[in-house]
Parts: C-alpha cells; structure tokens; sequence
C-alpha cells in the first residue's frame, strides 16, 4: 500500500531556500517613510475634527431652538393666542413655557398638542460655557451661544434632557389662563 503524502506537489526544496534566505519585503527606510505619512495624515485629521465638533454642537443647539420655535407657532395657530408668562428669573419661565407646549390643550382639543415632545426634559443653567436657551419678551426663544451671559434650558449634547414624559398636574392652565 502507497501512501500519499498531503504534501504532495510542493517542493520542499524551494520552500526550504525561501526560509533559509528570507522573502524579499519592505527596507526599514520605506517603513519610516510610510509612518511618516500617516502621521502627517493624522495631524491633519484631528485638526478637521475639532472644528467639526464646534460646528455639530451649534447645529444641535438651532435644532433645539427651532423645536422649541415651531411649538410656540404651533400653539399660537391652534389656541388663537400667544403664550404669556411673566419674564421669572433663573430660568423658570423658559420651564413654564416648555410645560405649557408639552400639554395636551383639553380646552379646547387641538390635533397638535403636545407641541414639544413631553419626554424632553432639560434643565437650566446660567454657565457661559454651555448653549443656553431662553425665553423673550418677543414670544419666542433665542439662543445663547457660549460667552454669552444668561440663564436658561441647558442644551446638552449627551442626550440626558431626554426622560420620562412630563405630566401636568391636574387642573394646569397652559399659558396661565
């Protein structure tokens, strides 16, 4: 009985001068050069990303500010009145208004309402270092960029102004009527 090696077809004596030998591969220099241009590749990289970085955030800010807007619209078509609340300090009043357009209108029951998403929950900072959001005197909010001094809704951008829904408390008139 022949047996047949699983190695057949290979010849052992090549294999064994390519190991003796070495294969032929990349110089040290050539090395050198190809992390050189990574590096430089990279450096260029992580300077792009940090200004993108500045730019997501204030893109995320105006995102919020509009949905806050286009509530404040909203309310304003369906309840045939603009909300007022009197101007309160430390943030308070930009906290009623939100309440207000995360009420469903029983009243006088709209399709609509509630204009913001109860589930958004932020809370209020008066720190330069943060977008803040803040409610006018004009019936609309306004953002505040970092530098700028105010107190208003925190916009954070790890998504922790997201909880469980806001509920209003029975007999809660939106708008203070």
């Amino acid at each position: 009985m022949t047996r047949i090696s699983q190695f057949s077809g290979w010849h052992f004596g090549r294999l064994t001068h390519l190991v003796r030998h070495g294969v032929s591969g990349y110089s040290l220099t050539e090395m050198v050069w190809v992390i050189a241009l990574m590096g430089v590749l990279c450096s260029i990289a992580i300077t792009q990303v940090g200004g993108t970085m500045g730019v997501s955030k204030d893109a995320v800010a105006r995102e919020k500010l509009e949905m806050l807007n286009r509530g404040v619209h909203a309310f304003a078509q369906c309840a045939g009145d603009q909300i007022t609340r009197p101007t309160l300090s430390g943030g308070a009043d930009e906290i009623l208004v939100l309440h207000d357009l995360q009420t469903r209108l029983t009243t006088n029951p709209t399709p609509g309402s509630p204009f913001v998403q109860p589930t958004y929950r932020p809370l209020t900072s008066s720190d330069t270092s943060e977008y803040r959001i803040v409610w006018t005197t004009n019936f609309i909010y306004k953002l505040l960029s970092p530098g700028q001094s105010g107190t208003g809704i925190l916009v954070p951008f790890d998504g922790s102004d997201i909880g469980d829904p806001w509920v209003a408390p029975p007999g809660y008139n939106p708008g203070g009527r």
